[in-house]
C-alpha cells in the first residue's frame, strides 16, 4: 500500500509541475513576444497569438493572427485559414479580405478552403476563381491545381489544352510535379501535339529533381 501511494503522490507532483512549467511558458511567451507585438513585430505577433491559443484564448490569438498576417505572415495566414474552418467570422473576414487585396498565397489558401470545403460550404467554381487568381500572379501550387481542375472538370469544362497551358507554365518554373504533368500531356497528346522527345526531356528534368513518378516514366519509355 505504502509503494502505491508513493507513485500516486508522484504522478499528483508531476501533473503539478507539468501545470507550473506550462504557465511559466505561457507567462515567458507573453513577456518575450508581448511587448514585440505591441510594437508591430509580425514574428512575435504570431507567436503571441500562439501562445493564446494554447490557452484556449482563440478570439485573442485571432487578434493577432490577422495582424501578423496583415503584415505578410504566411504561418499566420495559415493559422486563421484553419480557425476559418473552426467558423471563426473575423478570421474568415480577413481571409477573403487579403485575397480580395491580391494576396498570392491566401488566394490559393483560399481556393484550398472552397475545393475542400474547409470552414465553407464547399464551391468547386469559386475555388477554380481564386486558384486562377493566383496562378496568373505565378503561384506554382495554383498553377497545378488549376491545371487539374481543368483536366478533371471540377468547377468547369474539361479542357485538356488548358491544363497542358498550366502545366507547362508550372514546369516552366522548375517545378517538378508540373515537369512530370506535362511530360505526361505530350506523351498522350493530351492538349498538346503528340510529342515523345519532348516527353522524356521533360521527365528527364523531373527525375534529376528526384520526382519518382517521373523516374519511372523515364524508365519504361526509354526501355
Amino acid at each position: 500500500m505504502e509503494a502505491i501511494g508513493v507513485i500516486i503522490l508522484t504522478i499528483v507532483a508531476n501533473v503539478v509541475l507539468l501545470g507550473v512549467l506550462g504557465f511559466g511558458y505561457y507567462y515567458f511567451t507573453c513577456e518575450v513576444h508581448g511587448k514585440s507585438a505591441e510594437h508591430g513585430n509580425a514574428d512575435a505577433q504570431l507567436k503571441y497569438g500562439n501562445g493564446h491559443y494554447n490557452t484556449g484564448q482563440i478570439s485573442e490569438a485571432i487578434a493577432w493572427w490577422i495582424q501578423a498576417a496583415r503584415q505578410g505572415n504566411t504561418e499566420a495566414k495559415i493559422k486563421l485559414c484553419q480557425c476559418m474552418g473552426d467558423g471563426y467570422i473575423k478570421a474568415s473576414e480577413c481571409i477573403h479580405q487579403l485575397a480580395e487585396s491580391g494576396d498570392v498565397v491566401v488566394q490559393f489558401l483560399l481556393g484550398e478552403c472552397y475545393f475542400h470545403g474547409k470552414g465553407i460550404p464547399a464551391n468547386h467554381a469559386e475555388a477554380v476563381r481564386w486558384y486562377r487568381k493566383a496562378a496568373e500572379q505565378g503561384n506554382i501550387d495554383a498553377q497545378l491545381f488549376l491545371g487539374t481542375c481543368y483536366q478533371e472538370g471540377n468547377g468547369l469544362s474539361v479542357d485538356m489544352h488548358k491544363a497542358a497551358e498550366w502545366y507547362l507554365k508550372a514546369a516552366e518554373q522548375g517545378d517538378a510535379r508540373g515537369q512530370c504533368a506535362i511530360g505526361l500531356c505530350y506523351a498522350n497528346g493530351a492538349g498538346v501535339s503528340k510529342d515523345e522527345e519532348k516527353a522524356i526531356g521533360w521527365w528527364k528534368r523531373a527525375a534529376a529533381q528526384g520526382n519518382e513518378p517521373a523516374k519511372k516514366l523515364l524508365a519504361i519509355s526509354l526501355s
